[in-house]
């Protein structure tokens, strides 16, 4: 027991704490002076029995507080002072002080120290642990999360690929429908010989919405499309299928160009919900004479150069685009075409073709570049074009599909000119051409009309060479060749000189309701010979005018 003796006035107070008491133990502890005690981290509640005997103080001042608890003394009168009780105490050390003071004021104290043992919780290796363990289950909880993003991101990405793959596919599938309904393969009519033709797309994407098309109408006729559909991508190869097949359709009708158009042009209006268009440029040639028909909706100017290889912009007549207003209308225009001549196709991918600068490949340069390879097949002058455009474009991407088409007109197939007279351009030789002439008629079996027909347009062609093709310079010489097709239904003339460029077709036709009086001077030879003749050409070439006419015979 801790006991203080205090002396006052004869009486010896006495201030102990003789007790202490825990929820773990059976009974209460009695202490010893100068005693620590520990009791165990499990404690919840402590007990501490302060006692104050005096006999000499009235009312003696008790103060009583746990040190390292209790922030300051706790005040009681002696009677008053009973059991202290602490709950909930941290591990650590204690000290409870009672205190007493006398009447003079002077002070006594007693005073126990408790050790409460440290929980486990409340050791600082514990908080490490903790703290660590709170450390590691972050750093794993990141790491798993950035593994479930990790896993979560392959998986979006594998999905994206497979998407991609399935769109690549559909896309490739798709370009090769696309590119088995252009015709593709060359020479794409190996038995005709009245033309050499050849075509090539390149798709800015994997499918574009240019396209061209040549075919067959009859034998002797050749449709030719060249087209550029709005937009990119499958919408525009699904448009331009739906265009190509309408206009193929329409045109092996027997429909001229611009009927065809306009026939395309209302029936795609008619169920056009996405406001697509396309720009087509649409022809027929007629094999047999070089004629070509055609019509102008929206599309490019086509290039055409004439015998002796010079290109040209041809500036016809645009309408409006097929798929853009239901009521729109179109023209026909027509050009002749002599044998050597070409017509040359396009998209505007060719003319904007751009370099770094921004400055488009343009119409001055194709042309260029034609002209400088006027003399090749079709093919060659494609491919020409499409090297000077790539090189022009260089380290640039492509901005449009580019689409081209070139055809060279020969001629009428399976003519054979198998004699041939040069003599001079004299009026007085008249006489020998015409037996020139009919000698070889009547070898062939010409009958005897239309032979007449031949030596009348011969003499009129003839004697004009004669008389003006070398007005004004020296006299030159006249080739005049005879010849037959190789089914020997047709009788060929050709008249060929080297004097100044004169087409004798184009003068103006007389007007053979006057009189002879009246009617102006001139014509009316080549007006004649038309008449008499099935077909009659003019061209103009290597320093050449040469005039061929046709008769169809009766066998």
């Amino acid at each position: 027991m801790n006991l203080v003796n205090i002396q006052s006035t004869g009486v010896t107070p006495i201030l102990a704490i003789p007790f202490v008491e825990t929820d773990t133990d059976e009974k209460p502890r009695r202490l010893t002076e100068g005693e620590t005690i520990t009791v165990p981290a499990s404690t919840r509640r402590l007990n501490i029995y302060p006692f104050v005997l005096s006999y000499g103080l009235d009312d003696p001042r008790v103060s009583y507080y746990l040190e390292g608890f209790d922030r300051e003394p706790i005040i009681s009168s002696r009677e008053d002072l009973s059991q202290v009780s602490y709950t909930n105490l941290k591990g650590g050390t204690y000290t409870f002080h009672l205190d007493l003071a006398d009447e003079s004021g002077e002070a006594r104290r007693a005073s126990v120290t408790i050790v409460k043992m440290k929980a486990f919780y409340e050791q600082p290796v514990f908080w490490i642990a903790v703290v660590s363990a709170i450390l590691i289950a972050w750093i794993v909880r990141q790491m798993l999360r950035q593994q479930a993003r990790t896993l979560e991101h392959k998986a979006r990405e594998e999905e994206r690929r497979k998407e991609e793959e399935r769109i690549s596919r559909e896309l490739n599938m798709a370009a090769s429908i696309q590119a088995g309904a252009l015709p593709s393969i060359f020479p794409a009519f190996p038995d005709r010989k009245e033309f050499d033709i050849y075509a090539s797309m390149t798709p800015a994407k994997e499918v574009g919405g240019d396209f061209y098309d040549f075919f067959m109408i009859d034998s002797d006729h050749l449709g030719l499309v060249m087209a550029d559909v709005s937009g990119k991508g499958i919408p525009a190869a699904l448009f331009m299928m739906i265009s190509k097949i309408l206009i193929k359709t329409r045109a092996q009708s027997g429909l001229s160009p611009a009927q065809v158009l306009k026939a395309v042009n209302e029936q795609i209006c008619n169920n056009n919900r996405e406001d697509m268009f396309v720009t087509v440029w649409l022809g027929v040639l007629e094999l047999s004479t070089g004629r070509l028909t055609a019509s102008n909706a929206g599309h490019e100017y086509p290039i055409i150069s004439s015998a002796d290889g010079s290109f040209e912009l041809f500036h016809d007549r645009h309408g409006f685009v097929i798929g853009g207003m239901s009521s729109s209308k179109y023209t026909d225009y027509t050009i002749d075409l002599a044998p050597g001549s070409c017509i040359f196709l396009y998209t505007d991918g060719v003319m904007e073709a751009a370099n770094r600068e921004g400055e488009r490949f343009g119409s001055d340069r194709l042309i260029k570049v034609l002209n400088s390879n006027s003399e090749k097949t079709p093919k060659e002058i494609i491919e020409a074009v499409s090297i000077a455009a790539d090189n022009f474009s260089m380290d640039t991407d492509q901005f449009d599909d580019i689409t081209m088409l070139c055809l060279r007109y020969n001629g009428e197939s399976g003519i054979r000119f198998d004699s041939s007279l040069n003599i001079e351009a004299e009026t007085d030789f008249q006489p020998r051409v015409m037996d020139f002439i009919d000698e070889k008629l009547e070898s062939y079996g010409v009958g005897m009309k239309d032979a007449s027909r031949i030596k009348i347009a011969s003499d009129e062609l003839f004697s004009n060479v004669s008389k003006f093709a070398y007005r004004g310079m020296e006299k030159g010489d006249i080739k005049v060749e005879i010849g037959r097709s190789d089914d020997h239904r047709s009788v060929f003339l050709r008249f060929s000189d080297s004097g100044a460029p004169f087409d004798p077709l184009k003068g103006k036709t007389p007007d053979t309701t006057l009189s002879a009086d009246d009617r102006e001077i001139g014509g009316l030879g080549i007006f004649l010979t038309r008449k008499l003749m099935d077909d009659v050409k003019y061209e103009y070439r290597n320093g050449m005018n040469t005039v061929t006419i046709r008769k169809d015979i009766d066998i």
